[in-house]
């Protein structure tokens, strides 16, 4: 009868004792069997005893448990101390490694996916890690702690070097140096483990990877061979391996500085590990078979995306993963991109007109449109819109924030830029514009107006004794030094992307979780006529492939034109009133407007009972939304840190529900325009109450028509008003007036 290992505790204790110091503080974690649960703890030197407890216990469960291997910050034990807790929400990163203290290099057999090794598999790993050793050691490296994981072999040297971007990339071209040499059909060298936060099995627990049968039996993960203490690798030994190759091979892609144009399907087949594609919330998606950071992480849980614009992205669903970007995915193979030589960049058709009916270059990518119909790209039914401000600005769309100078928009705007960043202890839920903040991250203001003691006062007030948020990122050109967008090319005079923005928009690609990312102005920003499409649209183009690319809200701040807002009675106005070419309202997805009210606000104060000064008022708008949208205006209040607040529910609990006082405005309306001689039609109509609503005072131009009409109908009922026949239509009069305004006059 075929008995399954359990796990061993003195094992764990004297395997803890082999491979860290006294000093050192140990994370114990543990991925919970078919679920995706991570369990975590930090137990110092007193309390192996403890971890290896918790350990035999979760190992119990099915959970495959893990320890880190370099040494940590210690004062991550006041995160779980001694203890493990359930469903951990934070675990060691490759920042929290102190020094660097092991290389480890793993052998596993290559088998299927969630299947514990074949006796056989076990020993082919045991083969090829014993001739790794032979010939590292004839080379002069000291010897190796050597392990069973439970399903191939490892092979522990000891080091004793910095966490820092040198010692990464000795390691990881060390580790696809001894890959380039060894690897065979049947075992392979995972190249993935150079990082400094790199967990490993705590030997002493069972391996459970799939189900324990005669075939592929769960094994006890143990040391080997465990040599006297000798002396570490040195930098020079791991960077001679870097060169090493068989005879005749070409050097591996990995190895070799990326010099060449981007292929997604080239580097997939280079990164080795199997996909399937799909298409998800409009991208293409490659479901990874594991993580490449973490082969534990397996089917559907880790995915590479890309954006219709060509944008990348990464993601894995563990809470391990979660500093891990397209970028750290891309130095896998291609190394850091500072290494990188890319291709000239190609800007054709970048300028608005130029080029438009030449014939494509030959690397222009094909649209395989023959393949792109409704039925295979649409499956099922939509995705839900994605908001930033819910009803206001929508996720990785272009929005636009217009006004008058003065008005406050740039304080409005680092207002919602602080809330969704999410770092603050009240304002619950967050409001902005009107609307309740639903997309939190990071958020960046670059102001190419303000300077950093500037942005420092208003954050200040802002915070009100909170701590500044630290997922708040501040760009403040004044200080850094001015750049624009775009640029005209002295050579070809064509336009193109300034090399400081795109390095910009490279850095904020690089930020995990980026919810806006706010420009102030666009103006500023610009270094053509705003009034010239040609010149605005390569900027607006910018700006849409940097929202697509990080799924956040790119949010330009931009003036009317002067005397404008005067007019400004429908959402068609206000879009109408933002300065410049057609191009930038026509570019955005979203475009909201404020303005002071035509009376600077008197009235609105008086009706809140608050002070009027110049500037205290203001009333906000969606001028235009591709979709769903809010439509109603907002009213704002100037508080005294000089950031408009929100009083629209104030403002409309005062004269919104107070029938009987707008009933009473309505009637004197309606005989004002009798009296005058231009009274409201009886019917709807141009000449009807609700299209010429805006006529009447402000609490009723956001009325709805069957508003008026209800209204109408009480005081039809009430014998307040008549119909009274004026040619050949009815018009509304006061019920005790004559039936014509000439007879009224006379």
């Amino acid at each position: 009868m075929d008995i399954r290992p359990t796990p061993d505790t003195a094992a764990m204790v004297s395997a803890l004792n082999v491979l860290f110091e006294p000093t050192d503080i140990i994370e114990l974690r543990a991925f919970a069997k078919g679920r995706k649960r991570t369990d975590a703890g930090y137990f110092d030197a007193d309390h192996r005893e403890e971890l290896a407890a918790h350990a035999a216990r979760l190992n119990n469960t099915g959970a495959a448990v893990y320890i880190t291997l370099n040494s940590i910050d210690p004062q991550l034990l006041g995160r779980y101390c001694n203890r493990v807790q359930e469903f951990a929400d934070a675990t060691a990163t490759d920042a929290n490694v102190t020094r660097r203290r092991w290389l480890l290099v793993d052998l596993d057999p290559k088998r299927p996916k969630n299947t514990a090794a074949t006796n056989e598999q076990v020993a082919k790993a045991k083969a090829l890690a014993s001739e790794i050793y032979a010939f590292l050691r004839e080379s002069g490296w000291p010897s190796p702690i050597v392990a069973e994981s439970g399903n191939g072999f490892h092979l522990l040297f000891r080091l004793d070097m910095a966490n820092d971007d040198a010692a990464r990339e000795l390691i990881k071209g060390a580790l696809i140096g001894l890959a380039a040499m060894f690897d065979t059909a049947d075992v392979q060298i995972d190249t993935a483990v150079f990082n400094a936060g790199r967990i490993t099995k705590l030997y002493g627990t069972v391996a459970t990877k799939g189900d324990h049968t005669e075939l592929a039996p769960w094994r006890l993960s143990q040391l080997v061979k465990v040599p006297a203490r000798e002396a570490v690798v040195t930098p020079e030994q791991l960077q001679a391996l870097h060169v090493v190759k068989q005879p005749g091979q070409q050097p591996t892609h990995a190895s070799q500085p990326y010099t060449g144009r981007f292929s997604l399907p080239d580097f997939l087949n280079r990164l080795g590990i199997d996909y399937e594609h799909d298409r998800h919330d409009g991208r293409d998606r490659y479901k990874l078979e594991h993580c490449p950071f973490n082969a534990e992480h397996g089917k559907g849980e880790a995915a590479i995306f890309q954006n219709a614009n060509g944008a990348l992205g990464f993601k894995c669903q563990h809470n391990t993963c979660a500093g891990h970007g397209w970028q750290d995915v891309r130095a896998l193979l291609d190394g850091p991109k500072e290494t990188r030589q890319p291709p000239a960049m190609d800007f054709t058709g970048l300028t608005a007109g130029k080029g438009q009916g030449s014939a494509p270059q030959a690397d222009t990518p094909r649209f395989n449109l023959a393949e792109r119909t409704a039925a295979r790209l649409f499956k099922g039914t939509p995705p839900a819109q994605q908001w930033l401000v819910e009803g206001i600005y929508p996720l990785g769309k272009v929005a636009l924030l217009a006004s008058p100078p003065g008005v406050g928009k740039s304080f409005l705007a680092l207002d919602l830029a602080r809330k969704a960043a999410g770092r603050y202890s009240s304002d619950f839920p967050a409001v902005s514009f009107g609307g309740i903040v639903r997309g939190y991250g990071r958020t960046i203001y670059v102001s190419a107006e303000d300077d950093e003691p500037e942005l420092h006062r208003r954050l200040y007030s802002l915070m009100a004794g909170d701590a500044m948020p630290d997922r708040l990122h501040v760009l403040s050109l004044p200080d850094v030094g001015h750049f624009g967008v775009i640029e005209t090319d002295p050579h070809t005079r064509d336009l193109r992307p300034t090399a400081a923005w795109l390095a910009l928009t490279e850095e904020i690609r690089e930020l995990a979780d980026v919810r806006l990312i706010v420009l102030d102005t666009l103006q500023a920003l610009s270094t053509g006529d705003t009034n010239d499409a040609a010149a605005v649209q390569p900027l607006m183009n910018q700006c849409s492939q940097l929202a697509a690319a990080t799924g956040a809200t790119v949010l330009l701040l931009h003036h009317v034109a002067k005397g404008s807002t005067k007019e400004i009675k429908t959402a068609l106005d206000a879009a109408e009133a933002i300065r410049g070419s057609g191009g930038i309202t026509g570019s955005a997805r979203t475009a909201y407007v404020l303005w002071p009210p035509s009376d600077g606000g008197r009235k609105i104060c008086e009706t809140l009972n608050e002070p009027y000064t110049e500037g205290a008022i203001a009333i906000g708008l969606v001028a235009k939304a591709n979709g769903a949208a809010r439509r109603d205006r907002s009213f704002f209040l100037r508080d005294s840190t000089g950031l408009l607040r929100d009083v629209t529910q104030r403002y409309q609990s005062l004269i919104g529900d107070d029938a009987e006082s707008l009933q009473a405005e309505l009637l004197a309306a309606i005989g004002s325009a009798w009296q005058q001689g231009a009274p409201f039609a009886a019917s709807h109509g141009t000449n009807g109450l609700h299209t010429r609503r805006f006529e009447l005072p402000e609490p009723f131009h956001d009325k709805p028509r069957p508003w008026f009409d209800e209204q109408i109908g009480a005081m039809f009922t009430a014998k307040q008003i008549k119909r009274a026949k004026q040619g050949r239509g009815f018009n509304l009069a006061p019920f005790e007036a004559v039936e014509t305004p000439e007879e009224l006059a006379a």
